[in-house]
């Protein structure tokens, strides 16, 4: 969940997810995707194991990326995202988010399904949680227009 900045989105060039690469394996890249998830339960501070964990708001917009196995920051652009969720307008398939609500995300490749047998996905990586503290926790970084 990250919380939203108070920069109106007209002044935004750009909004990305940091993530902090710990470790991975199979292969040198990965494509991940962003997608703008409802989970009430995290908004309001809390987890809660009944809800859905992707009820996406929307397939599209989403944020999009390579990743590497190896550790480092990867940047996702998730402008379009970000813009839709904070304006409160109406996502491509009609669904709406109430203005000013909390950002909350979900990292996922963007063909993932749940093998029936056998392992999940070609590829795993492993990222820095939000417990791991500012340095290295996910964050949103806003790029904004100079004085507006």
């Amino acid at each position: 969940m990250f919380r939203l900045t108070e920069v109106p989105t007209s002044c935004l060039r750009k909004v990305e997810l940091e993530l902090r690469v710990l470790d991975g394996s199979g292969g040198e890249h990965g494509t991940l995707a962003v997608y703008g998830v409802k989970r009430p339960a995290l908004v309001s501070g809390r987890l809660d194991l009944t809800e859905a964990p992707s009820v996406y708001i929307a397939i599209r917009p989403r944020g999009i990326a390579n990743v590497p196995p190896y550790p480092g920051w990867v940047r996702v652009d998730v402008t379009d995202l970000y813009e839709l969720w904070a304006d409160g307008r109406p996502f491509p398939n009609g669904a709406v988010v109430a203005e000013g609500t909390p950002l909350v995300i979900q990292v996922r490749p963007p063909d993932y399904a749940p093998a029936s047998n056998g392992p999940d996905s070609a590829f795993v990586r492993h990222f820095a949680a939000i417990a791991a503290g500012p340095k290295s926790a996910p964050r949103l970084r806003w790029t904004a227009v100079r004085d507006c």
